[in-house]
């Protein structure tokens, strides 16, 4: 039995391989929610994001200090 996520898929995929034309348009709308929600359409700019590391030195409170800091850089 296909997982939960899947299941509405699932429900639609035989027919749709068989050629049923309403049941592959289904699962194709299906599978392009799926992308759109998981970010998957937005391959393109997450591959050109350079992938960076940050240590954040000190005793927790700086630590602390040093996350917030970072999230308001995004922000901006």
């Amino acid at each position: 039995m296909p997982s939960v996520p899947y299941s509405l898929q699932a429900a639609f995929w035989a027919m749709a391989m068989t050629g049923d034309y309403h049941a592959a348009e289904v699962a194709l709308k299906i599978i392009a929610r799926r992308c759109k929600v998981l970010g998957f359409d937005n391959a393109d700019e997450m591959a050109t994001a350079a992938p960076r590391t940050v240590v954040i030195d000190g005793n927790t409170d700086q630590y602390i200090a040093g996350i917030k800091a970072m999230i308001e850089q995004q922000g901006s």
